[in-house]
């Protein structure tokens, strides 16, 4: 990439396609997007598009948190013996689906605030 301009401008549905396959990830999004286009692509330009997307995002929270318990049982019938990494394993999950849950929360919280201002309006 170096200190070569780039005029190359994401669409729409290549950054939806970026964070969806990112499964909402920022960093991966913002990695995805430098990769398949060579074009750089910062987190905090993710973050700040996101906004725009509300939607998207909160059908990949949905999806996410909808799979989470799927993980969870696959996750505690596997027959690994290492109590120690799975106990780490499924923290890691717990923290991730109230990551999720959160992130589904603000984004519905802001889709109602809108509605409300819209209505006075």
């Amino acid at each position: 990439m170096g200190n070569t301009k780039h005029n190359y401008k994401l669409t729409n549905e290549q950054f939806i396609e970026a964070l969806t396959e990112s499964k909402g990830n920022y960093t991966l999004t913002s990695q995805y997007i430098q990769q398949k286009y060579d074009i750089p692509y910062s987190v905090p330009a993710v973050y700040y598009r996101v906004q725009k997307h509300t939607e998207t995002t909160e059908k990949i929270a949905a999806k996410l948190t909808n799979n989470c318990p799927l993980h969870l049982t696959t996750f505690a019938d596997d027959n690994t013996n290492d109590i120690q990494l799975r106990t780490k394993l499924y923290l890691h999950l717990l923290k991730k689906m109230s990551n999720l849950h959160l992130m589904h929360i603000k984004a519905n919280a802001g889709s109602s605030l809108n509605q409300k201002s819209q209505k006075r309006n």
